[in-house]
C-alpha cells in the first residue's frame, strides 16, 4: 500500500473527501487497499516545518500533496481554477521544482476530470496580498505555505507537489487600500467561492487516488 501525505492549512479548506474531521488535525484513511493517506491540517507559515516532520514520523509517506486555496493573479487565472505548480518560489526568489512524476500524474488527473487548471508558478508570501503591483510578473498565484512545506519535505527526501484551488483574485489597485479593507476583500472572496473550491478539490482527489 502506497503512503501519501496531504497537507492543508486550515479546516476551512478541507473537502468532504476526507469525511468528518470534527476538531482533529490528523486523520488516516485507506483508499481501496491501494493508498494510505495521512491528512494533516498543518496551519500556516510558522507551523509548516513542524507539520512535515510530524507527517514523516507518523506515516513515512512516499510523497505529499499540498492542497487548499491560493490567490490568483487577475488576468492569468480565474476563481475556481486549479493552479498546478511547476515552480514554487519564496519571497526572496528561491525556487523549488516539484517532483516531475507527481506533476505529470496530477496533470493527467486534471485533464481526465475535466477540471479547469493552469500550470504556473506559485509564490509563497509572508502575508495576504491584494495588490499584484508588488509581485513579479511571472507569478500565476500566491499562497503562504507551499514553499516552506515543499522545502522541508525535500530535506527529508519526500517528493512533493502543490495543487491549489483559486479562491480569490489579486488585482492591480492604483491606490493604497487600508490593510483591513485589503484583508476584507480577500476574506469575502474566500467565503463566496468556498463551496466551488471544495468541490474542485474533492473531484481532483477522487480521481488522483482511484
Amino acid at each position: 500500500m502506497r503512503r501519501a501525505g496531504i497537507l492543508i492549512p486550515t479546516f476551512y479548506e478541507v473537502s468532504s473527501f476526507f469525511g468528518p474531521l470534527s476538531k482533529r488535525k490528523w486523520k488516516e484513511i485507506d483508499i481501496d487497499n491501494k493508498y494510505r493517506l495521512g491528512l494533516l491540517v498543518c496551519g500556516e507559515r510558522e507551523r509548516c516545518r513542524e507539520a512535515v516532520h510530524f507527517l514523516n514520523a507518523h506515516l513515512q509517506p512516499e510523497f505529499l500533496l499540498v492542497l487548499g486555496n491560493a490567490g490568483g493573479i487577475s488576468g492569468k487565472i480565474g476563481v475556481g481554477e486549479i493552479i498546478l505548480a511547476e515552480k514554487v518560489i519564496s519571497p526572496s526568489g528561491e525556487e523549488i521544482t516539484p517532483d516531475t512524476e507527481l506533476l505529470l500524474l496530477a496533470e493527467k488527473t486534471l485533464n481526465e476530470s475535466k477540471l479547469p487548471f493552469r500550470k504556473g508558478k506559485i509564490m509563497s508570501v509572508e502575508r495576504i496580498i491584494w495588490n499584484k503591483a508588488s509581485l513579479p510578473s511571472h507569478i500565476t498565484a500566491v499562497d503562504i505555505e507551499s514553499f516552506t512545506l515543499l522545502k522541508e519535505a525535500s530535506f527529508l527526501h519526500i517528493k512533493g507537489l502543490s495543487v491549489k484551488v483559486i479562491s480569490d483574485l489579486v488585482f492591480l489597485t492604483n491606490f493604497p487600500l487600508p490593510r483591513f479593507l485589503g484583508y476584507l476583500t480577500v476574506i469575502l472572496q474566500n467565503i463566496i467561492n468556498r463551496r466551488r473550491c471544495l468541490q474542485s478539490q474533492k473531484v481532483f482527489l477522487e480521481n488522483f487516488f482511484k
